[in-house]
């Protein structure tokens, strides 16, 4: 099996980049598209309330992806000075740091958005800002957010 060929000791930054930009941007591109499908298939399927709740609720999905990129960018840069130096060790060392903190954040998280949400469950519902007939909708997303959790 044959391994990559980027040398981020010896290449220099622009090839680096552009070698690096297109699978990026193949992934920022396929979770725009995920996006927008989603929306399609909530809005045509269940209608414009059902939408209107996923998208208030949104910024839950906001917080979790920011934290995912926070450690994972933070870790990487972190393992990518590291490997150009030859530290090896401490490249493991900082990849594993970094996961091991994503995940024990994301369960802190996940347990304290649970607890709020099943004992707080209507004054969750009004603070994401939900009234009328959205407010069902959103009640009904968030706990079947909360049975997938």
């Amino acid at each position: 099996m044959q391994r990559d060929n980027l040398d981020f000791k010896n290449m220099s930054v622009s090839k680096l980049f552009t070698k690096q930009l297109f699978p990026t941007l193949l992934g920022m591109v396929s979770s725009a598209l995920f996006t927008v499908v989603d929306g399609i298939f909530v809005g045509r399927g269940i209608g414009s309330d059902a939408i209107a709740a996923v998208n208030i609720a949104a910024p839950i999905f906001m917080i979790a992806a920011g934290l995912g990129l926070m450690f994972g960018m933070g870790g990487g840069i972190l393992a990518s000075i590291n490997l150009s130096r030859g530290k090896l060790v401490v490249v493991n060392i900082n990849v594993t740091q970094s996961i091991v903190m994503l995940t024990i954040v994301s369960i802190i998280m996940g347990i304290l958005f649970c607890l709020l949400s099943v004992s707080y469950y209507f004054h969750c519902v009004q603070c994401y800002g939900s009234f009328g007939t959205t407010h069902c909708q959103l009640q009904l997303w968030l706990r079947t957010v909360i049975a997938v959790q």
